[in-house]
């Protein structure tokens, strides 16, 4: 019987794409936690800011430098949110080599590139995803939301046995009011309704 990352990566390279499940979505909760940013906030980004993200590597292209012949790597990433370029300069490449392994769930700390008028990153540190803790407490907050069937579909993520404890700050900005409830962040369309 096959493996949940064997049948990934034949999905991958048979039909270009991920069928059955998404590497990424054991860690979609990481979206909820504010810490990270999304790829498609990279052309939004001005240069020279960091980032931090949790993406997939979709393709690699080693090159060497002109100077010394050293080693370095063109990388394409992609999150649910969208694709951008990279660039792992000589001595970063050398440290993080042994994580560059497509559609594994990797942290990516970089900085905002600008050449051309296209942004792309420049690589500062690789970490495998595996190594997150996933949050027991978060804030979410929905003053000013006055849509009802948005907030019936906030209500209906809660449950009374959720691994996650959210606190929900509703009402208006001049008169907030705020309530605890659980989540289960296990489950991929809870996720999606608090996000």
């Amino acid at each position: 019987m096959s493996s949940e990352k064997e049948k990934m990566n034949w999905e991958k390279e048979l039909l270009g794409l991920f069928i059955t499940t998404h590497p990424l979505d054991t860690f979609k909760w990481v979206n909820l936690t504010g810490r990270y940013n999304k790829l498609s906030e990279v052309e939004h980004t001005n240069a020279g800011n960091k980032v931090k993200f949790l993406a997939l590597i979709t393709s690699v292209k080693i090159t060497y430098t002109k100077k010394d012949n050293s080693k370095m790597a063109i990388l394409a990433f992609e999150d649910f949110s969208g694709k951008s370029e990279a660039v792992m300069f000589p001595r970063v490449y050398e440290k993080y080599a042994h994580q560059i392994d497509e559609a594994r769930p990797l942290i990516i700390e970089a900085i905002i590139n600008e050449r051309e008028d296209k942004k792309s990153l420049i690589v500062n540190t690789l970490e495998h995803a595996g190594t997150l803790i996933r949050t027991t407490k978060m804030k979410i907050s929905v003053v000013g939301v006055t849509d009802q069937l948005k907030l019936a579909e906030l209500k209906n993520c809660f449950c009374d046995d959720g691994d996650t404890e959210i606190e929900v700050t509703y009402g208006t900005k001049t008169k907030p009011g705020k309530l605890v409830r659980k989540a289960n962040l296990d489950d991929v369309q809870t996720i999606e309704c608090l996000e």
